[in-house]
């Protein structure tokens, strides 16, 4: 019903109460169609409510105002948002709404929803449709709403606005009226996992990659809506948005059930793999404690996260982790090689030696494909704080012999490393047979 039909009745007596400029108190009565009555400002309930501005001057002397279309529950809604927020108040109108529906189910948001339709109050019917941020939020109001508030929910959705301001061409903007479309009937979401938003990408591609998080937000859980769908690179929404860094997108995504977080994409890199490399953090530790995820996924090269963020040095990824559920620090790439191994080459990283040497289970004697240990290894590089890292480790075998009968003591003299050999002699017994060089 629009608001002039709504006032039709009433038409000539509000020439004649704008003619007379009638005097109109500061406060008015409103009475629920249960009869029960709430006080409420008048030039805020005019500012709020083209409907109840007409009513305010059509029935100047009446007390108090009958509205008997709308109950107590919702009455009592309306009169607290209206003393509540201004009407230019979007930000707050918005906390409110979800203040109050925090404590109220869908039916009681319907009904509301229905009464600031009828008041033609546009603020509190955008507060209300702004918590409405998915595909299910809209859809789950269908079968309550009347048809002109669920259209308004559907025009008017975050994610539906933010589509429209988006669709730069003729093909957008016809993807938006289809999705409109199935909000309206209720249809499968199917169709846009074939679509083309832009080039070669998929709406929720797309939206991933430009980290627009209220679209992310309202296709994630359409029904039919494929959310492990793959780019040209083979790399998954969750893919793009991990090493990007987009905290919000992920969380949204992981959120999902049916989010597959150990896809591997064309180079057979996890989601974890890339946010490590790019040294995300906070992802990286949303990625490593969410259910279902492998920490010690490897790469086609058998590399895990861990050995990504200890060949970085990245010492704050390394922690976390280590201090990730089911992480293997043993785990071994294609050539055998532990982290340990990794650090040793890489070198000059005291923290990360700290860190990984402190890690229960871990192997300080671990053999790569050429039988060297991390200390052979690290004998070769000549890198002294992680040779005397590695001998403050309990366990340390000084004697091992690599594929060549090699000690690190003979490594670290055949490579002129002199600070590591004497290193090294100094915690050997020179009786024992790594005394000697095994060329």
């Amino acid at each position: 019903m629009g608001v002039s039909l709504r006032i039709t009745i009433m038409a000539p007596s509000l020439i004649l109460i704008a003619l007379l400029g009638r005097y109109r108190v500061d406060a008015v009565r409103l009475r629920s169609s249960d009869l029960v009555d709430h006080i409420v400002n008048d030039s805020a309930a005019i500012q709020h409510s083209a409907v109840l501005g007409d009513l305010l001057a059509c029935l100047n002397d009446v007390d108090p105002i009958p509205l008997s279309a709308i109950a107590n529950a919702e009455l009592d809604t309306i009169v607290t948002f209206i003393n509540a927020t201004a009407s230019h108040e979007i930000e707050a109108a918005g906390q409110f709404a979800h203040d109050v529906f925090e404590a109220t189910g869908l039916q009681a948001q319907c009904r509301l929803m229905v009464a600031a339709n009828y008041l033609d109050m546009r603020g509190l019917m955008d507060a209300i449709t702004s918590t409405k941020r998915s595909w299910g939020d809209i859809t789950a109001m269908r079968d309550t709403l009347q048809t002109d508030p669920f259209w308004y929910v559907v025009s008017n959705a975050p994610g539906i606005v933010r589509l429209g301001q988006v669709a730069d061409t003729t093909a957008r903007k016809s993807i938006v009226r289809q999705i409109q479309g199935l909000l309206i009937a209720g249809g499968n979401a199917t169709v846009l996992n074939g679509v083309l938003w832009h080039r070669l990408e998929t709406l929720l591609l797309w939206a991933t990659r430009n980290n627009e998080e209220r679209i992310v937000e309202f296709l994630v859980d359409a029904p039919g809506i494929d959310v492990n769908v793959r780019d040209y690179l083979q790399s998954t929404p969750l893919h793009r948005a991990a090493p990007a860094g987009y905290l919000g997108i992920v969380i949204l995504l992981l959120r999902f059930p049916g989010v597959d977080a150990n896809l591997r994409d064309g180079a057979h890199m996890t989601p974890l793999h890339w946010a490590v490399i790019h040294r995300r953090r906070d992802v990286v530790a949303l990625l490593a404690h969410a259910p279902g995820t492998d920490v010690n996924a490897y790469n086609d090269d058998l590399m895990t996260p861990l050995h990504y963020a200890v060949l970085a040095g990245y010492d704050d990824i390394v922690e976390l982790l280590l201090g990730a559920p089911g992480i293997d620090v043993n785990a071994r790439d294609d050539m055998q090689t532990t982290v340990l191994h990794v650090l040793a080459v890489s070198g000059g990283y005291a923290q990360i030696a700290e860190l990984l040497l402190r890690a229960p289970g871990i192997d300080v004697n671990a053999r790569n494909s050429q039988r060297k240990t991390p200390l052979h290894v690290a004998a070769s590089t000549g890198h002294l704080a992680v040779v005397e890292s590695l001998l403050s480790a309990p366990g340390i075998d000084l004697l091992a012999l690599d594929n060549l009968n090699r000690t690190a003591f003979g490594i670290a003299t055949a490579h002129a490393h002199h600070e590591v050999a004497l290193l090294l002699h100094a915690h050997v017994d020179v009786g024992g047979p790594s005394s000697g060089v095994q060329q």
